[in-house]
């Protein structure tokens, strides 16, 4: 017996939301039900250019549909996404889930209290060159990323930390998969009111360490990954999808090498793209979640890659690239990164206990040497 399509709309259709609509009207086991822009002359605009229904209100598109993608500017994804989950309808919101902790929150417990899906649009976990990567990837310690974008007027209502780094935020979360123990972090306002580019160092419980870096005042667009671990090096252009992996050679202490190129195996990384009808992972998640499945067909992941600590087969109910997550904290001593500044300076537990101490009395040990006592 086949299954009913799903109907689904988009509320938004700037850039991002142009976009959703475009993939959504193509997707077999879609019945697009239209969209909705507070802005009439865009949704018209929107509505004849891609063959649609632009409806005058809001609750005349919630009335139509079993999901929906919301493609709004940051500050009101909790308003207009409280309003779908109130409703039942499944919400696939486009990155940040928020722009606040408590908004974020609020949505979360909106889905849960109505029993409903709720799916952000982090997308780069599914990157070409993250997939082709996965089977080769083992513990990774040290992580370098670069995005940097030129200047653009969209999505400069929050800063460059929601509007860019959050894709790496994730992408560090999802590779890592352990308790974060410090962030420091530096930023400044360059173009607009809010930060424009930022660097965050980070630290997690198992030793690995995350350097990322995020502007969108750069003169060229960058999008790279650099992953070190025990068994080689990988380089990601996360733009291009494809990259290198230099694995060691099983010995290489022994070999009596003189160049790296002696000691590695390179492998070029390069997935298979994916086929257009399952078009865009974000444009795909929605109304999979309307029809409560497990899996979607967009972001097809890669086998997990074998880790040297034993761990049990993902769960089917969160389909991931990853092995299972390591156990969290006990309850009450999560890790907070409160009152967190970009003001051009360091922070974090660390930074504040090194600010705390600057202004203190001289050392016992005396001067420093090399130090010139004052004369009497």
């Amino acid at each position: 017996m086949t299954a009913p399509p799903v109907r689904v709309g988009v509320i938004g259709t700037g850039a991002l939301g142009f976009h959703h609509v475009r993939l959504l009207r193509r997707m077999a086991g879609v019945s697009f039900a239209g969209i909705y822009d507070k802005n009439p002359a865009r949704a018209a605009e929107v509505a004849k250019q891609l063959e649609t229904v632009a409806h005058p209100a809001l609750a005349a598109l919630l009335e139509r549909v079993d999901a929906v993608t919301v493609a709004v500017p940051t500050p009101a994804h909790v308003d207009v996404g409280m309003a779908v989950l109130q409703r039942g309808i499944a919400l696939l919101m486009e990155k940040p889930l928020a722009d606040t902790v408590a908004g974020a929150e609020a949505l979360v417990r909106g889905a849960a209290a109505q029993g409903t899906v709720l799916q952000v649009g982090h997308v780069e976990r599914f990157n070409r060159a993250v997939r082709a990567a996965a089977p080769y990837l083992d513990e990774p310690r040290f992580l370098q990323i670069d995005r940097l974008s030129p200047f653009q007027p969209r999505g400069t209502d929050v800063a460059v930390i929601l509007d860019l780094m959050i894709h790496d935020l994730d992408l560090v979360l999802e590779l890592v998969r352990a308790p974060v123990t410090d962030v420091r972090a530096t930023g400044v306002a360059i173009l607009t009111p809010h930060v424009d580019i930022a660097n965050a160092r980070i630290e997690f419980a198992n030793g690995a360490i995350a350097n990322l870096t995020a502007s969108r005042v750069s003169r060229e667009r960058t999008r790279k990954l650099r992953i070190f671990q025990p068994t080689g090096y990988c380089s990601l252009d996360l733009a291009q999808g494809s990259g290198d992996f230099f694995r060691l050679k099983p010995g290489w202490q022994g070999l009596g090498a003189t160049t790296l190129e002696q000691i590695v195996d390179h492998v070029r990384l390069e997935a298979r793209k994916r086929s257009r009808s399952s078009s865009s992972s974000r444009a795909s998640c929605a109304p999979c979640a309307a029809r409560r499945t497990s899996s979607c067909r967009a972001p097809p992941g890669p086998k997990p890659w074998p880790s040297r600590s034993a761990s049990p087969a993902p769960s089917r109910r969160r389909p991931s690239l990853l092995p299972p997550r390591l156990p969290s904290p006990p309850r009450g001593r999560e890790p907070r990164a409160s009152h967190l500044h970009l003001g051009g300076r360091a922070v974090g537990g660390r930074a504040r206990r090194r600010r705390g101490h600057c202004a203190e009395a001289p050392s016992s040990r005396g001067p420093r040497r090399g130090v010139r006592r004052p004369r009497p």
